[in-house]
């Protein structure tokens, strides 16, 4: 019977050290801003706006999460039409990209700073969008981020039939030992 306890307990031992185990996955959160009515951006006039990650509905969390990899799209409008401003945020550097109407040559936008940090830090990047000359109006802007999190896998629930079988398997070795020691 000893042995048939000690059996039992290694048994269950190794059982248990399979299920402590983590995953990492990867979260799309995508965060966009858009005013009631296009907000005019002049020389004296700015667009001020913080984008945050970190909020209920999105759940990032700081320390823990990481940000591989971000894009933040800025959709303008002007005289020559719709504008779309598209900035890859990386761990180094910004990359920018622009659509615009019929090929026309505009000042480029750009990001100071090392933004993919700042938003990996603390769940926040902080937009703001002035013009040098002219106006033009800011209709929308969208920050869309690929986050990392490592999560506990959850605890598997074995089947039914497994479970029997242990137990039948169980119950004939207790019968096997009580005939023996007969």
């Amino acid at each position: 019977m000893k042995q048939f306890i000690k059996f039992a307990a290694a048994a269950a031992v190794f059982a248990s050290s399979t299920l402590a185990s983590a995953a990492v996955i990867t979260l799309p959160l995508s965060q966009t801003t858009q005013p009631a009515t296009p907000f005019l951006v002049t020389t004296t006039a700015s667009f001020s706006y913080t984008f945050d990650l970190t909020g209920a509905a999105y759940g990032y969390v700081a320390g823990s999460d990481t940000i591989g990899q971000a894009w933040l799209s800025v959709l303008l409008n002007d005289d020559g039409g719709a504008e779309t401003y598209k900035f890859l945020l990386n761990a180094t550097s910004f990359v920018d990209d622009k659509n615009t109407p019929n090929s026309q040559l505009y000042d480029k936008l750009s990001i100071t700073g090392s933004p993919l940090a700042s938003l990996s830090s603390d769940g926040k990047l902080n937009l703001t969008i002035s013009a040098s000359a002219g106006s033009f109006k800011l209709v929308s802007a969208t920050l869309d981020a690929q986050v990392s999190r490592t999560v506990d896998d959850p605890v598997s629930v074995p089947e039914p039939l497994s479970v029997a079988l242990l137990g039948l398997g169980l119950a004939g070795m207790a019968a096997a030992r009580r005939k023996a020691a007969r």
